[in-house]
């Protein structure tokens, strides 16, 4: 057997941990100590498990501590028998973790909110990783732009936006105090941006019409398209609340006139 053919078939015992093939393992495991191949093999299967369900934990932390862990580890196990790691970086692992929950909730087995829990987890995950970039002063930049022209923004990858019909964020800072089963959660629309600053992440809650105009901007849609849509409810103050937010938080990094 190849190197090749022999990982698929490790690959394909490990993923179903079922269909032991003693005749195999015995050819190609040595187990430690007093183990024979098949009990060596659980010792593996078991820490895979272990390793992958903690990768989730590190992540997804408050959806941990919201279910409690015998629902946690139920759920991880069922999530990794259906989505085997497929990196040798387990920080790569679970990015698809939010949509899964998205199904158990349709089908009644969560609280709708914790999908979008584990959402702002994982942005929140993202935006720590990424590198801050260095502050570009927006005002000078936008300064230097002819009156009445129109603009686009670059914004660093540092920069995210995150919206839910529940105040997850509330739950994510108490995450390591709430005692567990969490009651019931009502809806609340939540507009939030987070970004990286001084080497923190920073959560910034925005209004409606402000974060539809940062999702169109970061798009790539101009300034103009991105406030036309709004015409009819935005006010002069709120272009100037925004612009200052934009100036005050450092997440673009261009203002290129179009």
């Amino acid at each position: 057997m190849n190197l090749k053919d022999f990982q698929l078939k490790w690959q394909e015992l490990v993923i179903d941990s079922q269909s032991e093939d003693e005749g195999f393992l015995n050819q190609n495991l040595i187990p430690a100590g007093q183990l024979n191949s098949v009990e060596g093999f659980d010792v593996y299967i078991n820490g895979y498990y272990t390793r992958l369900t903690e990768s989730l934990g590190e992540i997804y932390e408050a959806v941990w501590s919201v279910l409690g862990d015998k629902l946690f580890f139920e759920i991880c196990r069922d999530y990794i028998l259906k989505n085997p790691s497929l990196s040798h970086n387990l920080s790569h692992y679970g990015v698809d973790f939010p949509y899964y929950l998205s199904q158990l909730a349709l089908n009644k087995k969560i609280q709708n909110f914790i999908p979008d829990l584990a959402r702002f987890e994982k942005i929140f995950y993202e935006t720590f990783h990424e590198i801050q970039h260095s502050k570009v002063n927006f005002k000078k930049e936008i300064s230097k732009l002819k009156e009445g022209s129109n603009f686009k923004l670059n914004f660093c990858s540092s920069f995210r936006l995150f919206e839910s019909d529940y105040e997850v964020d509330e739950i994510w800072k108490s995450r390591h105090e709430r005692q567990m089963p969490f009651p019931f959660m009502g809806q609340t629309k939540q507009h939030l941006t987070l970004y990286k600053k001084n080497h923190q992440i920073s959560i910034l809650p925005l209004g409606a019409v402000e974060f539809s105009i940062l999702s169109k901007l970061t798009s790539g849609q101009s300034f103009l398209e991105s406030v036309s849509a709004h015409s009819d409810e935005l006010e002069p103050t709120q272009i100037q609340r925004l612009f200052e937010t934009i100036s005050e938080c450092g997440f673009v990094t261009e203002c290129e006139a179009v």
